[in-house]
């Protein structure tokens, strides 16, 4: 799991250094982007979160009495998985590894980074792989688990 954290982040730097170089025309800032990682990975989580709350449901009934305790529980889950992903990685020579890598890189090949194909790339894999993965679970859950 670590290491797919590692690949989402070094593309999602990757991606913003050659955006704020090429589009935004101004400097890189990582401490700006934590919290925007941060949110990032609280809205991924989503989906895993509602995964196991369908499951508990379809296996032990209603849990209406419970929807606000669910919710801020979700809430209280998101915050600590997503500052306890990103504090890893921020504490890590990780991203200054990728910093380095980056600012090594020609300008023609930084200016690869900003194309279409990765800006994609991230948004599949940061907001549509986890409820790609949500609704194939949904699906399973109500082949297998009887009402």
């Amino acid at each position: 799991m670590n290491n797919l954290n590692k690949y989402i982040i070094k593309r999602w730097l990757l991606m913003r250094m050659a955006s704020q170089e090429f589009y935004f025309k101004s400097p890189f800032e990582i401490k700006e982007e934590y919290a925007i990682m941060k949110s990032v990975v609280f809205f991924a989580l989503l989906p895993f979160e509602l995964l196991f709350i369908f499951a508990y449901a379809r296996i032990y009934g209603s849990i209406s009495h419970y929807v606000w305790h669910i919710i801020v529980l979700l809430l209280i889950l998101n915050i600590l998985f997503s500052n306890l992903i990103i504090n890893n990685v921020k504490n890590d020579d990780y991203i200054k590894n990728v910093i380095s890598q980056y600012n090594k890189l020609s300008y023609e090949e930084r200016r690869k980074l900003y194309s279409i194909k990765n800006i994609t790339g991230i948004v599949v894999l940061t907001g549509l792989a986890p409820w790609c993965f949500f609704g194939i679970g949904i699906l399973i859950i109500c082949q297998f688990i009887p009402r």
